[in-house]
């Protein structure tokens, strides 16, 4: 019996990324901490393309030529061509992501900023 289509998982592990094309985002840190964490998993990806802009990224996902890793689910489930997306959390273990608020000074005098500061928490 033929092993299941990665669209067809829960989850998927890097490993099983092993020998497909990659297009990652070309924004630090965002790349360095994707090759470290596929590293981890005992390989190099194989890194066809790198890209600035999201929507590129997910157009080729969108026709098949290379899976993604990005650091959270942008809104909806097609590229702008119209192909259909596939986002699959990933089952290895990854580092902790931290999220850091930045404001001005007196900021915090700003409602918005404290409830998003709270919200945040």
């Amino acid at each position: 019996m033929a092993p299941p289509k990665l669209h067809e998982l829960t989850f998927v592990q890097f490993a099983q990324l092993k020998d497909e094309p990659a297009i990652l985002l070309a924004l630090k840190p965002a790349p360095d901490l994707v090759i470290a964490m596929i590293e981890e998993a005992g390989f190099r990806p194989n890194i066809r393309w790198r890209s600035r802009n999201l929507e590129t990224i997910r157009s080729v996902v969108g026709r098949g030529l290379a899976y993604s890793v990005i650091m959270g689910r942008p809104i909806g489930g097609r590229s702008y061509r119209g192909d259909e997306l596939v986002y699959k959390p990933i089952a290895d273990d990854r580092p902790a992501n931290a999220v850091h608020l930045v404001y001005a000074p007196g900021g915090l005098n700003n409602a918005k900023f404290r409830a998003l500061r709270d919200f945040s928490r």
